[in-house]
C-alpha cells in the first residue's frame, strides 16, 4: 500500500499512477491532499488511485482510511464524497462545499478569528499544525474565488 502526497502541481502523483498501473502494481494507493479539484479527484481515481484523503481530517479518520483500502474498499473522505459524485455523474448542482469551506475548514477559521495559534487551533479539532495551516491556506483560496 503507498500513501501517495499530494501537492498543488500533480504531474508527479498523476505519472506515479500511469507507471504503477503499467507495472501492474498489485498494491492500493491513497493520495493524501490538502484538497484537490473535484475534476482531478475524479482523474486520479480512474486512473488507479484507491482513495482520497483530506490532511485536515483527523487523525482517527486516516487510520480508518488506511484499514479501508488495505482492505479493497475505495476510500473517499466524507468531505468530498458528494461532489466527486457530482462531477462524476455531471450533477453540477449539487454543491461542493457549504458556504465554499468544509466543516473543518470553518473550524480553523473560528479558531483565526478567535486569536487562536495554529498550535492551539490544532489541540483544539485534534489536528497537527501542518493541517491547520494547509486548513486557512484552502480557505483563504475558497475566499479569494468567491470574491473574485
Amino acid at each position: 500500500m503507498v500513501l501517495l502526497d499530494t501537492i498543488s502541481v500533480l504531474s508527479r502523483e498523476h505519472s506515479f499512477l500511469d507507471r504503477a498501473r503499467s507495472a501492474h502494481f498489485p498494491g492500493r494507493i491513497l493520495m493524501v491532499t490538502a484538497g484537490m479539484s473535484d475534476s482531478v479527484m475524479l482523474r486520479m481515481l480512474e486512473n488507479g488511485a484507491s482513495g482520497v484523503f483530506l490532511k485536515h481530517s483527523p487523525p482517527s479518520r486516516l487510520v480508518e482510511a488506511i484499514r479501508k483500502v488495505f482492505a479493497g474498499e475505495v476510500w473517499l473522505d466524507p468531505a468530498v464524497t458528494r461532489s466527486i459524485i457530482a462531477a462524476a455523474t455531471g450533477n453540477a448542482a449539487a454543491p461542493r462545499r457549504a458556504q465554499g469551506l468544509t466543516q473543518r475548514e470553518q473550524a480553523v477559521l473560528k479558531g483565526v478569528f478567535e486569536g487562536l495559534t495554529n498550535k492551539e487551533i490544532g489541540a483544539r479539532l485534534e489536528i497537527s499544525e501542518s493541517s491547520v495551516k494547509s486548513g486557512t491556506t484552502t480557505a483563504f483560496r475558497e475566499d479569494r474565488r468567491a470574491h473574485s
